[in-house]
């Protein structure tokens, strides 16, 4: 078991390296960049209701075509996570706020990490489909 001393000692190398505490890269939104005017933030990211209030925002599910066949979010396009290519045509811009889900979050959260490599801004991880259509107020479509 680590000791106080070293979860402090932990909690601050992590910091340092830009990671928060779950060994996720850190949020930029939470400090201003070293040089930059005081009193200007760095924009916020998006969450999944900013995205939500928009006409017509891009869902995309990246479940298995089966899956997306056994009920999905109406309106929601079936773009299975192993094709990340072709998620990445479906977007129409790199900041394009844009809805990844599947079935609990895993999968999305995996074709997030991919497309902000490629330098997509715009993504929020939705979760599970079922929540999804529970957020949006909406029966699941087969």
């Amino acid at each position: 078991m680590a000791t106080p001393h070293r979860k402090s000692a932990l909690a601050s190398l992590m910091a340092l390296l830009g990671f928060g505490c779950k060994g996720e890269p850190a949020s930029s939104a939470a400090a201003e960049p070293a040089g930059q005017p005081a009193g200007e933030r760095v924009s916020k990211p998006l969450s999944l209701d900013d995205v939500l209030k928009q006409d017509q925002p891009l869902l995309i599910d990246v479940r298995s075509p089966g899956e997306f066949a056994q009920g999905h979010v109406p309106g929601s396009i079936n773009i299975p996570v192993n094709q990340i290519d072709d998620i990445a045509k479906a977007i129409p811009s790199k900041d394009a706020p844009v809805v990844l889900f599947c079935a609990s979050g895993g999968r999305s959260g995996s074709a997030i990490r991919q497309l902000k490599r490629q330098g997509y801004t715009g993504l929020v991880n939705g979760g599970g489909f079922r929540g999804m259509a529970k957020k949006m107020g909406v029966q699941l479509a087969r």
